[in-house]
């Protein structure tokens, strides 16, 4: 059911005006377990009274609640000058202003508390966490979000709302802040009762009322902080608004009259998990990733393709996947109200602007060699896109050396800092601004359910239909349980992750459309219905059962055995573990079948970048399964599980509580979308009759330069396979792909004849990635760090284990006179015979046996795979209209 309760009010952020009689009440009775004062200092002895100081609530509890020799931060208002002077030499770190109203910022122990209380002509203090030491007072005496030299900690999250008001309160042509929702929520402990925090969206741009006006510009989307614990992307975002509002980014405020910024603040419960007045463990010390639930508010979004059924996918249109209402509608199960409701209100103010341009998620990684990866996200892109988000990141790319490169030498004790407070498999120092790639590419795993690949989705599966990207910064995440502010290093943080905001910007104003030029080479693709997949052929299991339970252990250096099941029954089912180690911490997992033997294994680390490991056991037969955990060191363990029976494919509503989208798709959609952008040759397609037919012959020549085979329709038509060496004996070039390979075995031009049926086989991985790399011209404008060729998530399949791929013994391609280009496991999966191009895998059918209840796509190419694409097929990625090239 939808919650219809009315928001929550907000925290009055101005001072709550208490009694003398209450403030000393409440000093003398400190809570239990809290320090006394030492005799001689408490308030018997403290001096005559002040008549009208007022104390905000939320310094009472955090005076009352702090041991002696800590310190509290806090804003203290004065009548004069005169009371700044006597206050002066109390605390530490004390720094002042007098204009707009006279106050100071100091760091005081409970004694000196008292004493600032007491002396006279100190009007109100106020608990002061943040970045601004004078965010408290009436009115900012200079900027709301302070450069990184003179910021004071990371910036709170009540300070950024605060400064968030003021701002649009001065600028209220230019700026609007809406609450979007509310998060699941933290106990207030000043209060007692839960708290539900804002969802925070803000609109940038000229007119920002008009309604009209705001509908037609180009949107560009930053995504701050979705993971509490990364907070590079908070205060790079809120000092850039600050920037362009104040007239420092001319650049971007001159494109104002057509592009429209949005910042959106995804998880206020990690951001203000931090602050001492929540009830979060040790949350004096440590912001959080996962919001007040205890899940990852990045692996919630109702993304196309496979969807984990440990994640909780956040749809406001509910079970029926129809906006029925405006807002959230009554058939969203309370499953996601109480677990997502932020992420629900994300999706559901997204979906109202229109004409996104580009989206970033703004996150932060552990050490690396890299300063930001751009990740390219977890989804499908069309051709023209891909030569657009390359134009995007070259951009992205260049600027960072400018603005960044000179700082990494700069800053290098602060980053050095950075890397020191990191456990050492971690600590690494960047050396480099950018790379980018896919998301396995460049931090190493893929995901499903996440807020980037989600905004990437087209507007007919739910999505936004943005050119989606992720950005990654440099020991920017939480680990060995803290985190602590580095001037030097947010400093190098924030002027990298502008540069990104800035370059968006600037990209989206142009006129980018991403072109193939054919080179004057026409190309062709063999047809077939075989490699379609509609929703309409699924044999769904409506009695699908679902089983979850979750527990926590306590796991050591010397291991753990758990009984996952004692006995599973007798049907086979799929079996899903999510294992979460403490922040900071490792364990080595493997699951065992009654057997006994290892059905799968992996390391699972603590917080940082995948949050734990995820395991799947697609057919879990009867018996009793075991899960070993062994720990680096003392920690504790949170183990959920998740079994799933179906006669079929699982249904979507028993499971997740869903209705299944309806599509129909192929991998051949692909291809049609690469010849809607070609220039200077065209893109047709061919049925397996019309080759075989001799259609692709004509006086001794190729009809067509390239001819594209995805697929083994047609390996037992003798016809047909003639045709094919036919074509290639003249002198067409055939690009086999995906089980395409299989043709190899059959045919005798180009060398193939020395390659047998048993020389290739197909395999599976986790991914579909190149292995080893050779060289060479199909390799052509690919870059080092670039591995996958296509996306597995969205095409259906699940992120481990799943992605098939064909390949050719490389001994016997070698021997049939072939260059290899690329392996995989030791075999061939990219090279060229002598008119034959092999491509393992490229386009692969959707796969339909897991949850899609969202969908799934007919191809998830990678920017690697369109480029080996291009190549061969010997066209060209042209510039962009507006661009200096690609």
């Amino acid at each position: 059911m939808a919650d219809d309760s009315p928001p929550p009010q907000q925290r009055d952020r101005s001072p709550c005006e208490l009694s003398r009689r209450r403030f000393l009440t409440g000093v003398a009775s400190a809570t239990a377990g809290v320090a006394a004062l030492e005799a001689g200092t408490g308030l018997a002895a403290a001096g005559p009274d002040p008549t009208d100081t007022e104390v905000g609530t939320d310094f009472d509890y955090v005076y009352r609640n702090t041991a002696l020799g800590e310190e509290i931060p806090t804003s203290v208002q004065v009548a004069d000058a005169a009371t700044l002077d006597a206050i002066s030499t109390l605390g530490s770190g004390f720094r002042s202003v007098t204009d707009p109203v006279p106050g100071a910022y100091v760091r005081l122990t409970r004694t000196e508390a008292v004493e600032v209380y007491q002396t006279e002509g100190v009007e109100a203090m106020r608990f002061a966490p943040g970045a601004n030491p004078f965010w408290r007072l009436d009115e900012y005496p200079g900027r709301v979000f302070p450069d990184s030299g003179d910021a004071l900690d990371y910036i709170a999250y009540d300070e950024a709302l605060a400064g968030l008001d003021t701002l649009a309160s001065a600028n209220p042509d230019r700026v609007d802040v809406r609450t979007v929702g509310r998060s699941p929520g933290h106990v207030d402990r000043v209060s007692g009762e839960p708290e539900r925090y804002d969802v925070t969206l803000v609109e940038c741009t000229n007119d920002v009322s008009d309604d009209a006006a705001m509908a037609e510009k180009e949107k560009v989307l930053c995504s701050l902080g979705i993971h509490g614990d990364e907070r590079a992307g908070v205060e790079a975002g809120l000092r850039f608004l600050e920037a362009v509002l104040r007239g420092e980014e001319p650049d971007v405020a001159s494109r104002l009259d057509d592009v429209a910024l949005l910042f959106v603040l995804p998880n206020p419960d990690g951001w203000a998990s931090r602050s001492r007045l929540t009830d979060v463990q040790a949350a004096s010390s440590t912001f959080k990733r996962v919001n007040a639930s205890g899940v990852d508010p990045n692996r919630q979004y109702p993304t196309v393709g496979w969807i984990d059924p440990e994640h909780n996918p956040a749809e406001p249109n509910g079970s029926d996947l129809a906006d029925d209402v405006p807002g959230i509608d009554d058939d969203v199960d309370e499953r996601y109200t109480d677990t997502v409701p932020d992420s629900l209100g994300v999706v559901e103010a997204l979906r109202e602007y229109e004409n996104y341009a580009f989206a970033a998620d703004f996150h932060g990684m552990f050490g690396s060699e890299n300063l930001i990866e751009g990740l390219l996200m977890n989804d499908r892109y069309r051709p023209d896109e891909h030569a657009v988000l390359d134009e995007l990141n070259r951009a992205v790319d260049a600027s960072l050396d400018e603005t960044v490169g000179p700082l990494l030498e700069e800053n290098r004790d602060a980053l050095e800092e950075g890397a020191d407070r990191r456990a050492p498999r971690t600590a690494r120092v960047p050396e480099n601004p950018y790379s980018y790639g896919t998301i396995l590419d460049t931090i190493g795993y893929t995901t499903t359910g996440g807020f980037g690949s989600w905004f990437s989705d087209a507007l007919e599966y739910g999505g936004i239909d943005a050119m989606g990207v992720s950005f990654e910064m440099a020991l920017d995440n939480r680990n060995q349980g803290e985190m602590a502010f580095i001037p030097g290093l947010n400093e190098v943080q924030v002027t990298a992750y502008q540069t990104c905001m800035r370059e968006m910007v600037r990209q989206s104003a142009l006129d980018l459309q991403g072109t193939i030029d054919a080179q004057g080479r026409s190309t062709a693709y063999v047809d077939t219905d075989a490699l379609t997949r509609s929703s309409a052929d699924l044999n769904v299991d409506t009695d699908t059962r679902v089983e979850r339970d979750e527990t926590t252990v306590a796991v050591g250096p010397a291991g753990r055995t758990l009984a996952i099941y004692d006995d599973l029954p007798a049907e086979e089912g799929r079996l899903h573990l999510a294992v979460d180690p403490e922040t900071g911490r490792r364990v080595d997992v493997e699951l065992r079948d009654p057997t006994g033997a290892v059905a799968a294994s992996a390391s699972a680390d603590g917080g940082g970048l995948q949050h734990g490991t995820r395991l799947a056991v697609p057919d879990a037969g009867p018996g009793p399964w075991e899960l070993s955990l062994t720990a680096d060191a003392d920690t504790t363990v949170r183990v959920r599980k998740t079994w799933v029976v179906a006669d079929g494919a699982p249904s979507p509503m028993g499971v997740l509580g869903y209705e299944q989208r309806p599509y129909e798709v192929t991998p051949l959609d692909y291809l049609d979308e690469y010849g809607g952008v070609t220039d200077g040759a065209d893109v047709t397609a061919e049925s397996v009759d019309a080759v075989a037919g001799g259609g692709l012959v004509s006086g001794g020549g190729p009809v067509v330069d390239n001819l594209v085979v995805p697929h083994a329709d047609g390996a037992d038509n003798a016809a047909y396979l003639a045709a094919l060496d036919d074509y290639v004996a003249a002198g067409g070039n055939l690009v086999l792909t995906d089980t395409g390979l299989d043709l190899l075995g059959s045919l005798e031009a180009g060398g193939a004849s020395s390659i047998s049926g048993g020389d290739v086989s197909r395999v599976t991985r986790n991914a579909g990635a190149l292995g080893d790399k050779r060289g060479g011209e199909l390799l052509e404008n690919v870059r080092g760090i670039e591995r996958e060729v296509w996306k597995a998530a969205p095409v259906g399949y699940r992120t481990r284990g799943q992605a098939p791929l064909s390949v050719v013994d490389e001994g016997a391609f070698e021997a049939a006179g072939g260059t290899v280009a690329a392996t995989t496991g030791g075999e061939v999966i990219l090279g060229e015979l002598d008119g034959i191009t092999v491509v393992g895998t490229l386009l692969p059918p959707a796969n339909q046996e897991n949850l899609h209840p969202f969908g799934v796509y007919g191809a998830a190419v990678s920017r690697m795979g369109n480029q080996l694409l291009v190549n061969a097929l010997g066209h060209s990625q042209t510039a962009v209209e507006g661009g200096d090239g690609t």
